[in-house]
């Protein structure tokens, strides 16, 4: 039971360290492609203001662009007061969960604490709590 921690520790330690990696590689990339989107929707929008200014004259073409590019603003808003919703009801659901499971491990611990001593009981403990936390961060 002993080995146990410094073998726990390790693998935390490996698993954040890749977790970093792969979020700064990503972060780069997402970076690169986040450029040439943006590059290709500017284009996109002068093409499109050149095309309805042949037919509909250049004041009235940058005003339809401009309205299109306020709706689609409006609709990223929308879709971003969704997602942080979703994430704080997540959170808030996570939260809950984490105090049932320590509620129940208090009453568990309370019913066997005189057939334990002190120090296996916190080894387990600990062992509870990484187990708890691992698996709130897979799901």
């Amino acid at each position: 039971m002993n080995a146990f921690l410094p073998l726990l520790i390790g693998a935390m330690k490996s698993d954040v360290a890749s977790t970093v990696k792969r979020t700064k590689r990503q972060v780069i990339l997402y970076s690169i492609l986040c450029l040439f989107a943006l590059t290709t929707y500017v284009l996109a929008i002068v093409a499109a203001i050149t095309y309805a200014a042949t037919y509909l004259g250049t004041f009235e073409a940058i005003l339809i662009a401009a309205a299109i590019s306020a709706a689609t603003s409006l609709l990223v808003v929308a879709i971003l007061a969704i997602l942080n919703y979703r994430d704080k009801k997540a959170r808030r659901r996570m939260a809950y969960n984490t105090v049932a499971v320590a509620q129940m491990g208090a009453s568990s611990v309370s019913s066997v604490i005189g057939a334990m001593n002190l120090k296996k009981l916190l080894m387990v403990a600990a062992a509870a709590f990484a187990a708890t936390k691992l698996s709130q961060t897979r799901k």
